[in-house]
């Protein structure tokens, strides 16, 4: 069965997440986050899309966001690939980073502030 249609246009915000490979650390270190940040403000920059919150955890991450041109699908591949080769080429490693599927959840401007609530609520409960 097919993943559903992401459907992506001007202005539309999304809750980002997604996992290490087979549940596996993406964060190892404080320089693995920072890499990580770094990537996250060059997508930012390189696609115009406005970040609102993060949260990092060890073995997987939560984006909040919102795309100012319907233009996620190539933001996250770069994204995905960027953060892949940096965390593989530090510890010496190949293959992928992160599960296959990057969840993209739409949400409403309207629902902005119940979405950053559950992002930021993750580290608490964790």
């Amino acid at each position: 069965m097919s993943r559903a249609w992401r459907i992506e246009y001007e202005g539309a915000s999304y809750h980002v997440l997604s996992r290490g490979n087979e549940r596996s650390d993406i964060f190892i270190d404080d320089y693995d986050r920072k890499s990580f940040l770094d990537a996250i403000e060059e997508m930012s920059e390189r696609f115009e899309i406005d970040i609102f919150a993060y949260v990092l955890i060890s073995n997987h991450y939560h984006v909040l966001l919102r795309i100012r041109g319907a233009n996620l699908k190539k933001a996250m591949h770069w994204f995905g690939t960027t953060t892949r080769i940096r965390f593989n080429r530090r510890h010496f490693r190949s293959g992928l980073c992160f599960k296959v599927v990057t969840k993209a959840l739409s949400c409403k401007m309207s629902k902005l502030v119940t979405c950053l609530g559950s992002v930021t609520q993750q580290q608490v409960t964790r």
